[in-house]
C-alpha cells in the first residue's frame, strides 16, 4: 500500500530544506531536469524559489504546471541533469515523464498552485502523487562530503547562470566563491569521478564570467 502522501512528506522533510531534481515540461512537451531546492509549505504543499530567466521558470509559466520532483542522492544524477543528456520513462496516469537516474528513487508528482512576480519567483505546489517506494538494497550510499559538495557547487552554478548577464560584480564574485569552495571540497575529497565533475563545474562557472566580462580573482 503507497504510503499518505503527507505522511511521506514529514519523512521527507524531517531535516528540512531538500535538493532534488526537478522536472519540467515546455509547450512541445519537451522534458527539462535541473537541481532545485524544495521546500516544505503545508500539509501537501512545496515552495521552490525560482529565478525567472531559468528554463525551469519558462516552462512553468509558459508550458505544463505539473512539477515531478526526484529525490536522488547522488551528486552524477545533478551533474548528468545539467551538463549531460537525460533519459526520460513515463509514470502509469503520470501527465509528465520523470528522468531516468543511476538507481531508482522516489518520485513525487505535484501540481503548481501560484507564482508570484518577484526574481526568484516564489512558486508553490501541491503534491498530488508519489512512485512507490523503492527498496534501496542496492542504492545503499555512505554519507560522502565531497557528494554533498558537489551538490552545492552546482546548486551556486545553476545561480551564476541565471545572474550572469544582470546582477553586480559583488553578487557574481560572492556565489562564485561559494561555488569554488564547496567544488575544491569534492575535488579534495572525492573519486576521480567526482573530481572531474567538480573540476568542470569550476571551468564553466568561470566560463560563464568571462563572457559577461567579470573577473573574481583578488
Amino acid at each position: 500500500m503507497s504510503m499518505r502522501i503527507d505522511a511521506l512528506l514529514d519523512e521527507v522533510f524531517k531535516w528540512g530544506h531538500i535538493e532534488v531534481l526537478l522536472t519540467t515540461i515546455d509547450p512541445a512537451g519537451s522534458p527539462n531536469t535541473a537541481p532545485m531546492g524544495v521546500d516544505r509549505g503545508g500539509s501537501r504543499e512545496i515552495v521552490l524559489r525560482i529565478y525567472r530567466e531559468t528554463k525551469t521558470f519558462r516552462n512553468i509559466a509558459l508550458g505544463s504546471r505539473w512539477l515531478v520532483l526526484t529525490l536522488s542522492t547522488d551528486a552524477m544524477d545533478y551533474y548528468i541533469s545539467l551538463f549531460g543528456a537525460m533519459d526520460y520513462e513515463t509514470v502509469p496516469g503520470w501527465p509528465i515523464p520523470s528522468p531516468v537516474t543511476r538507481c531508482r528513487y522516489t518520485i513525487l508528482l505535484a501540481r503548481v498552485s501560484s507564482i508570484d512576480g518577484e526574481d526568484p519567483s516564489t512558486v508553490k505546489a501541491e503534491v498530488m502523487d508519489h512512485s512507490h517506494l523503492p527498496s534501496l538494497r542496492s542504492c545503499r550510499q555512505a554519507y560522502s562530503r565531497a557528494n554533498v559538495a558537489l551538490i552545492e557547487a552546482l546548486i551556486y552554478y545553476t545561480k551564476v547562470e541565471a545572474l550572469a548577464g544582470t546582477s553586480s560584480n559583488e553578487v557574481l564574485c560572492r556565489l562564485y566563491k561559494r561555488l569554488e569552495e564547496n567544488a575544491l571540497l569534492a575535488m579534495r575529497l572525492g573519486s576521480e569521478q567526482l573530481r572531474r565533475a567538480a573540476d568542470n563545474v569550476i571551468n564553466l562557472a568561470s566560463e560563464q564570467l568571462r563572457k559577461a566580462g567579470i573577473s573574481c580573482r583578488d
